[in-house]
């Protein structure tokens, strides 16, 4: 009696197959689980990758944010175009491959981590953060104050190029004090981060 209602089980959860796999041998229907199965895996794995990104009506709101610590409307700016890369070659863009070169075998000093880079229209973050996490948003809110100035042509106010780093981070700062999430800046990292090169304005 057991056996004919495991029998019957069997026979309903075939029925979920094509006609076709039903007709075949047991491995061919493990084989259609296994491709289901990996299928499914994959849509979970594009979605958790894609899950790392901002989206663009987050940047959008932190573009509204930084235009309002500005003082500049924001209504026509769009978000940045996004590339996604090593965080090797992060620090090698952002500190220079001379300066990273001079770290090799010290094991006493280093540079800070940078996670994000932004260049006249383009946002070049760091393929494994998650920008989704609250305590990262405060990154792109800094980015974001330099997509600004540089969309609604305002570095000129600026000594140099390298000046808009403390608004920036002051932005920052604020953001971190409002949401209670992430530590401000001080301002000796603001100030250093932010002086003119000796050789050039801009």
């Amino acid at each position: 009696m057991e056996r004919r209602m495991r029998e019957h089980e069997l026979d309903d959860q075939m029925e979920l197959f094509p006609k076709e796999v039903q007709q075949s041998k047991p491995w061919a229907i493990v084989v259609v689980v296994l491709a289901l199965v990996l299928t499914l895996g994959a849509m979970f794995y594009t979605t958790f990758a894609q899950a790392k990104e901002p989206t663009e009506e987050r940047l959008k709101f932190f573009i509204e944010y930084a235009g309002d610590f500005l003082g500049v409307y924001t209504n026509k700016v769009e978000p940045p175009r996004i590339v996604y890369i090593s965080s090797e070659n992060i620090q090698l863009e952002y500190y220079g491959a001379e300066n990273m070169a001079k770290l090799e075998g010290k094991t006493n000093i280093s540079y800070p981590t940078v996670n994000a880079i932004y260049q006249e229209g383009t946002l070049i973050l760091n393929k494994d953060v998650d920008y989704t996490l609250p305590e990262n948003e405060g990154t792109l809110v800094h980015e974001m104050v330099h997509h600004v100035i540089f969309v609604k042509d305002l570095v000129g106010g600026y000594p140099c190029l390298r000046a808009t780093e403390d608004v920036a981070y002051r932005a920052e700062n604020l953001w971190a004090m409002a949401t209670g999430i992430g530590r401000p800046v001080d301002a000796l990292s603001r100030f250093l981060h932010s002086q003119c090169p000796r050789t050039s304005r801009y």
